[in-house]
């Protein structure tokens, strides 16, 4: 059982998320999805396993064969399981974001749905097997300006934020709008502008 929370000791914190691992009936095509997703290459095929990286690390992702692994429920969005619900990956910017979306756009690869929650602008993608990632920018310049985002009325009212057109955002982008321009409309930023 657990210590009361008072007597709990402070723990060494991680300093990254090293890696995610996906157990399959089907390799080949999460393979071919992350590869697209991520940019990502093979690191190391073993049986049963694939290993992904999409940058210096040994791997960033591992792809389990497992004939014996119950698949998920489908839909898309896919409907609520206990566990994980998803996993984010952050990128340098909006800008950034929404280029990257017109990449796997353009690939074939659109998300099921995209939210502007205020903090993030975020795109979610289903793969092959019903998981879901995120893929977010920031919407402030601070993290302490985020927090206190989070610590607003509409935050609380409303914490999952609304959706967004990534055309629409990527459109006035192509047209020359700055990001901070797109930005100034969004969730975020115009509660803060308002306090």
């Amino acid at each position: 059982h657990l210590l009361p929370i008072f007597q709990w000791p402070k723990v060494i914190q991680p300093v990254e998320i090293g890696h995610f691992v996906i157990r399959t009936r089907e390799v080949a095509p999460l393979v071919t999805y992350y590869k697209m997703f991520f940019g990502a290459k093979v690191a190391a095929e073993t049986h049963p396993i694939t290993f992904l990286t999409y940058d210096d690390e040994h791997h960033r992702l591992a792809i389990i064969l497992d004939p014996s692994a119950v698949p998920k429920p489908t839909g898309r969005p896919p409907p609520p399981t206990c566990g994980f619900d998803h996993l984010a990956f952050t990128v340098p910017s909006v800008g950034h974001l929404l280029r990257s979306y017109r990449q796997r756009r353009d690939a074939g690869l659109t998300p099921a749905y995209c939210l502007d929650h205020g903090m993030t602008l975020s795109m979610y993608y289903v793969d092959p097997d019903g998981n879901k990632v995120e893929l977010q920018a920031d919407c402030f310049e601070s993290k302490a300006d985020a927090v206190r985002f989070m610590g607003t009325k509409v935050f609380a009212a409303n914490p999952r934020g609304v959706q967004y057109d990534p055309d629409e955002l990527l459109q006035r982008l192509e047209a020359g709008e700055t990001e901070a321009g797109l930005l100034a409309g969004m969730l975020g930023r115009k509660t803060i502008a308002n306090l």
